[in-house]
């Protein structure tokens, strides 16, 4: 309560009962002190006892005016407070809830509650350095709606659609909520003002005094407004004004808008203070005089667009029949945005991606392949609709329909696409302007060319002006879309396939075939296809989405084109593809309908990417049924950002899947998740770092790989539990002694030629493998280095074979052995030795480069094996491999598994595998069966890779 308030009161409800209290009659005394006091020995009335009552009464009177005054004019403070109570509900109505303009679709209300759909963006100032050689970091970015914390006068600059007035809504009723419940406790107490520049200032009306502040804004409750409030209330310093769109009123009204500004900031110091502008609708420094800092607001980040996409979903179910599947289409929407990289690069701002968002749900959770619709869509928003449906008349007196601004638009969009520029001078772009303008008479008619340009670049929503006298649009895409269009009016499709092979043009020939005639498409696919190069085919293909009528043999040959390589079953497909760059990502398929082999390529060919859209195209695999396809979603971490490819891929992967890890940041991640028990671990790490992160307990399976520092296995030890061990270019291992101890099933050790990769000593300690597999050269003392009482079940050897083979017989539960390069050492007694293996089932053995025979006496035979394999290890000829068949089968009667790895290609006779009568099962890799002779009907044949039909 004010001051004046309680003053009244006190006079009337206090001094009136202490004035009678003292003026009573003389005997006891008026009873305030302990002792009666005589007033009338102290004080000369000089008048009569009557005096006093006359004066008692009188008091009495002035009490009860008093009262009746304080009844007929209240406080007006009081009278503040239950206007504002009444103004700050009003508010909380009016802006708690946000207006999507441009979207007409039955299924898409244009008002969500504020609450659920509202998301603050980020805002970034200009650079902190004084002088241009300066090198400070840039300001770090706030919360937009942190704009005005710490900060009392801000200029907020945005493109078209970027958030900037629902920012506006947001701090407005910000202000409405109790201290406990806003996220803005700095704006508590502040009375907002929210000044549309575009109200305020139509049919001309003058910019109002604070008094007119909502009876120019239309407020229902102005007329309540206590006289003198909205003085006093800036006066007091609790304001808080927020004038939008300085952009939105004529450019020759500004100045006198800035000096209505800078008399309410004279007059009314200590208030907040937040307008907002598109970018280059006002210079740098327009308010920096009046203490105005500037932000402007960012594109929204990957994870700001998963945010709004939850958001407007979640506004949308308020109201929704169908909240079920909203869900789905949140979910399918998620998805699309990151990997169909058109939709990616329209969705930087609250205003495009509401767009997608109700495009979406209007198509039933689809969106159309091509971008024409939804650029359409997007043009008609952006050119006209938006300021049709605010209410919003041209600021500069020029009023353009959507067909004359795209016609002025696309002119420009074209000559920065055939320039290779992306901006232009505003000089040059007046020029180009000036040169159509006859030819576009409803946009000639509004005026010169410089006046025309200037309402493109402020309303059309489209063009901004990065620095002072340069400009661009707001989205290549936009560019690309309109200057696809001039081309195709120009017939220009000769220059469209010119500049194929150029990235930059990819998206302007996919448009053109959008905008084109069918038989213009025809035109341009055969002229795609007729470079010969894959780039163009990719690109050919890529294009037939947007060609909604085409001829059909148009069409097969492009889709003829592409089954050639897709899906990639080769690592070398996967190659190709890679260097045809990101626009292979739209087009891998899977995983539904994919083999195993293609499923494992199309992860390796999307990976390599490492993009937003790649992540989306390899997470579809971590459920497939593939180990390898699996192994390589693992395996391909390190080209992602290790925190997100953790969340979206890695912990979903099934605990039996080997993990790799290669890097501090991947380590520190599978530690959080648990562990793994079969893990790769790549990298320098040391013993310390391993068991720290690597949860020893359970770990089973441990692949150490390109460490060449570790040295000592000891700290392995302490993994009770491990089972398998494989060192892969590990070459300061020397030893595996200090395994001894554990229940070791499997050891593997390999390593390039160059890395120096031995054997380690210490195998003999190992007496409880299983599997022992070494690509490395062997110790000079051969088989006696290995654990003569290990179980041995499984023995690979993969570098050439010359010590003696007696030993072999040590092991008489060997079950499969590979010898992948044996010499000509490799003499009768050996191959005698592996006769005696009576459980050998799997043999698979090839011939060391430089060496002429295999040495397979005559009439030696293994009946045991059932499943051979010859490898060509020295890339002979398909002849030779043959010759070596035919000398190999004689030993090997019982075989019903054969497996020729040829490496190097090509038809190989396979005329000898008549002789074997139970053969049921060939596999050929990196050959193919000669036509000269016809196989066995009965024999299930297959190729790798497999041939494509």
């Amino acid at each position: 309560m004010d001051p004046s308030a309680l003053g009244a009161r006190l006079a009337s409800s206090v001094v009136a009962p202490l004035v009678r209290k003292l003026f009573v009659q003389e005997g006891p005394g008026a009873g305030l002190v302990d002792a009666p006091v005589r007033i009338s020995a102290l004080v000369s009335f000089k008048g009569e006892r009557r005096t006093l009552v006359q004066q008692s009464r009188t008091l009495d009177t002035l009490v009860t005016k008093i009262d009746a005054f304080l009844a007929d004019h209240p406080s007006p403070r009081a009278t503040d407070l239950a206007f504002e109570h009444t103004y700050l509900a009003h508010l909380a109505r009016k802006h708690g809830r946000l207006t999507i303009y441009g979207i007409d679709l039955h299924n898409s209300p244009d008002r969500w509650p504020l609450d659920a759909a509202y998301m603050s963006l980020q805002a970034t100032g200009p650079g902190r350095a004084e002088d241009p050689f300066e090198d400070l970091p840039p300001r770090a970015p706030v919360p937009a709606d942190q704009a005005l914390a710490g900060r009392d006068r801000v200029l907020l600059r945005g493109v078209a659609g970027s958030g900037k007035s629902t920012l506006v809504q947001w701090l407005a009723v910000s202000c409405t909520k109790p201290l406990g419940t806003t996220a803005l406790p700095h704006l508590y107490g502040r009375i907002p003002f929210v000044l549309p520049l575009r109200t305020l200032t139509r049919a001309g009306a003058a910019l109002p005094s604070p008094d007119r502040f909502l009876a120019a804004t239309g407020c229902p409750v102005s007329g309540t407004q206590p006289a003198g409030w909205a003085d006093r209330v800036l006066t007091a310093g609790r304001a808080l004004l927020l004038v939008d769109g300085l952009d939105e009123i004529p450019e020759r009204e500004r100045e006198a808008t800035r000096r209505w500004l800078r008399d309410l900031l004279d007059a009314f110091p200590g208030n907040l203070w937040l307008a907002t502008t598109r970018p280059s609708a006002v210079r740098g420094d327009w308010l920096a005089p009046d203490g105005f800092d500037e932000l402007a607001l960012s594109p929204m980040s990957r994870d700001e667009v998963a945010a709004f996409i939850a958001r407007w979903h979640r506004a949308a179910r308020h109201d929704a029949d169908d909240p079920e599947l909203l869900d789905a289409y949140e979910q399918s929407l998620l998805t699309a945005v990151r990997t169909k990289p058109d939709l990616g690069r329209l969705a930087t701002n609250p205003l495009m991606c509401g767009l997608i968002c109700a495009l979406h749900r209007d198509r039933r959770g689809y969106l159309p392949h091509g971008r024409k619709e939804l650029y359409d869509a997007a043009l008609s928003m952006l050119l006209s609709r938006r300021d049709r449906e605010r209410d919003m008349r041209g600021p500069d007196g020029i009023e353009l329909a959507d067909e004359p601004q795209i016609q002025l638009l696309q002119r420009l969009a074209y000559w920065l696409i055939r320039n290779g520029r992306t901006e232009l001078d505003r000089d040059r772009a007046e020029r180009i302007l000036a040169d159509i303008l006859p030819a576009v008479p409803a946009a000639a008619s509004q005026g010169p060319a410089p006046a025309v340009f200037r309402h493109l670049l402020h309303r059309s929503g489209l063009l901004r002006e990065p620095a002072p006298g340069t400009v661009d649009f707001i989205h290549r895409t936009f560019q690309d879309y309109l200057g696809a269009k001039a081309a195709v009016e120009e017939g220009d499709f000769g220059l469209l396939v010119q500049h194929a092979p150029d990235s930059q043009w990819a998206d302007v020939i996919r448009m053109a075939v959008a905008h084109a005639r069918p038989r213009e498409r025809a035109e341009l696919l055969r002229g795609l296809l007729a470079r010969g190069e894959l780039r163009t085919d990719l690109l050919a293909m890529a294009c037939l989405e947007h060609a909604t009528e085409i001829d059909p043999s148009v069409r097969e040959e492009v889709n003829a084109r592409t089954r050639a390589i897709l899906p990639p079953r080769t690592r070398e497909e996967s190659q190709l593809l890679i260097e045809a760059g990101p626009l292979v990502l739209e087009l891998l398929p899977g995983p539904d309908g994919l083999e195993d082999d293609e499923a494992q390529e199309v992860i390796v060919t999307a990976a390599t990417n490492g993009t937003d859209a790649a992540l989306e195209c390899v997470k579809r695999f971590r459920d497939h049924p593939s180990p390898i396809a699996r192994a390589q979603l693992a395996y391909q971490w390190a080209k992602f950002d290790t925190d997100r490819y953790t969340e979206e891929v890695v912990q979903h992967l099934d605990t039996n899947t080997n993990v790799t890890v290669s890097s501090p940041a991947e380590l520190r991640a599978l530690k959080a998740l648990g562990g793994r028990p079969r893990t790769t671990v790549s990298g320098g790490f040391i013993a310390e770092e391993l068991l720290d992160a690597l949860h020893p307990h359970q770990v089973t399976h441990l692949t150490l790989a390109d460490n060449p520092d570790l040295s000592d296995l000891t700290f392995l030890c302490d993994f009770p539990v491990l089972e398998s061990l494989t060192l892969e270019d590990c070459p300061a291992v020397t030893t595996v002694a200090p395994l001894s101890g554990l229940l070791l099933r499997h050891l593997g050790v390999t390593g390039r030629a160059d890395t120096g990769v031995r054997t380690p000593r210490g195998l003999d300690c190992l007496g409880h493998l299983n599997s022992l597999v070494l690509y490395v050269p062997l110790p000079p003392e051969g088989l006696a280095a290995f654990p003569a009482d290990a179980p041995l079940t499984t023995l690979v050897l993969g570098q050439r074979v010359l010590p003696d083979f007696s030993r072999l017989t040590s092991w008489p539960g060997l079950k499969e052995i590979h010898l992948q390069r044996i010499t000509d050492a490799f003499a009768a007694e050996r191959w005698q030795a592996l006769s005696l293996l009576g459980r050998l089932e799997t043999f698979a053995f090839g011939l060391a480069e430089g060496e002429t025979s295999t040495g397979i006496p005559p009439g030696l035979q293994l009946p045991q094996v059932t499943t051979l394999s010859l490898l060509n290890t020295g890339h002979r000829s398909p002849t030779e491999f043959a010759e070596q068949l035919r000398t190999a089968l004689p030993a090997f009667p019982n075989i019903r598994a054969l497996r020729l790895h040829g490496l190097i290609g090509g038809a190989i006779d396979l005329a000898p595998v008549e002789s074997l009568p139970a053969l049921q099962d060939l596999r050929l890799f990196h050959l193919t069966p000669s036509p000269d002779h016809p196989l066995p009907p009965h024999l299930n044949i297959t190729l790798f890779p497999r041939p494509r039909t």
